[in-house]
């Protein structure tokens, strides 16, 4: 009898499949408050969170990151979003967060890992 492995695939598909069956939920609830947008402009560094209908979720975006720039520079930047979550008021608060950091960190690109610690918890690689 072979024994049995473990597939990383299948937890990775389990995690995809789950993703996307919440997606479904969310569009089609009408119970979730997606109107929500903050927008700002802090020390030359635009700020914008709101719904994402291709997220079905909240995002913080930053438009005025280049990924391209940021990997050439070493930051731990990926893209230009940050997914929040579905709650409105979760959205809000870290959008008051995101303003209040942006007074005190210099540059996008910094802000970016900075709210990406807060928001997920994650650290750019050598931390």
């Amino acid at each position: 009898m072979a024994e049995h492995m473990d597939d990383p695939t299948d937890s990775f598909s389990a995690m995809i499949a789950e993703d996307h069956f919440m997606r479904h939920l969310r569009r089609h609830d009408p119970n979730i408050d997606k109107s929500f947008v903050g927008q700002a402009i802090v020390r030359g560094m635009d700020i914008v969170v709101e719904w994402d209908g291709g997220y079905e979720d909240y995002v913080l975006y930053l438009p005025q990151i280049d990924t391209g720039y940021a990997r050439e520079e070493g930051f731990s930047v990926p893209d230009q979003l940050i997914r929040i979550g579905s709650r409105a008021k979760d959205a809000a608060a870290i959008f008051e967060d995101t303003v209040a950091a942006a007074e005190e960190i210099s540059g996008v690109y910094s802000l970016f890992e900075e709210m990406g610690r807060r928001i997920h918890g994650w650290s750019p690689p050598g931390e």
